[in-house]
């Protein structure tokens, strides 16, 4: 098993700890929190949206990025995506995503066919991200309130019982992921390779969750940003190329979702690039 793909699956696991943070909605109390419903309401209300998401993941064994483009037309609900990966080999196209509203297609390593993609959510990656509160006041520890040319930027910390109680919403649904990833028939060796990750995400310590929203000066949100720090031991392999934990190591994730531009009708010419690719296929 190559090291580099061993650190992929490790960015998986680590990462999957902000999906109930993405998700879960609450009710909030504070100014700040009100404050950011109504960015966030005003960035829904939005006709088109341009916006990046990049995540960075940071360990002894090096950095991995991503970033996904998106175009998105809320008044349709059509939108675009592309997806690269960063490593120490360089920048890769994986991934190029259309919705139409109805359907979502998707076009592989940007060399083939677009395909149509049964049951995948039809709204834009990362969206609900900037557009949902996902917690309630009682959930934070610490709050930071700066302003600094025109823009305010809002920062949040959580308590330690949030934290645990996503860790342990987070486990349970890694646990069902693993259990339909044994269904599916998988290789004896790849069905390994999941159980020790699964066996590292248990053994993970985490030591901070930190989220921060900014907002410009229309009171729209711009800016979605949050870092998770953590130790939990590596996964490596022996000498017959088995999967197995080694050392604790630290790491940090770091992930940011930034609105290029809104309301500007040049948004809809990459969507409408990829209707007529997906049209001309069809």
């Amino acid at each position: 098993m190559e090291k580099k793909n061993a650190r992929a699956v490790t960015v998986v696991v680590f990462a999957s700890v902000i999906t109930v943070i993405a998700v879960t909605g609450g009710m909030t109390e504070s100014d700040e929190m009100g404050q950011m419903q109504d960015a966030m309401r005003r960035l829904k209300r939005a006709d088109h949206l341009q916006y990046t998401y990049t995540s960075t993941f940071s360990g002894e064994d090096g950095i991995t990025s991503e970033r996904v483009d998106v175009w998105a037309d809320q008044i349709s609900g059509c939108w675009a995506a592309e997806y690269y990966t960063t490593d120490e080999d360089g920048t890769r196209p994986g991934l190029r995503q259309y919705c139409d509203g109805r359907e979502v297609y998707r076009f592989i390593d940007w060399n083939g066919d677009w395909e149509t993609v049964d049951g995948a959510a039809r709204e834009a990656p990362y969206l609900e991200t900037v557009t949902v509160m996902p917690y309630s006041s009682g959930d934070i520890s610490d709050v930071q309130n700066e302003e600094k040319e025109g823009m305010q930027k809002i920062s949040f910390g959580f308590t330690q019982e949030y934290l645990d109680v996503l860790s342990e919403e987070n486990e349970d649904m890694l646990e069902k992921e693993y259990r339909a990833y044994q269904r599916s028939g998988v290789s004896e060796e790849a069905l390994k390779f999941a159980e020790v990750t699964m066996e590292q995400y248990r053994k993970r310590r985490q030591e901070g969750v930190s989220m921060a929203y900014t907002i410009d000066s229309d009171a729209v949100l711009r800016v979605w940003e949050c870092t998770i720090e953590a130790s939990q031991p590596a996964v490596t392999q022996d000498k017959e190329g088995n999967a197995l934990l080694g050392t604790e190591q630290k790491m940090k994730l770091q992930m940011k979702v930034s609105i290029n531009r809104y309301n500007d009708e040049g948004i809809l010419n990459k969507i409408e690039q990829c209707r007529q690719e997906v049209s001309y296929q069809q």
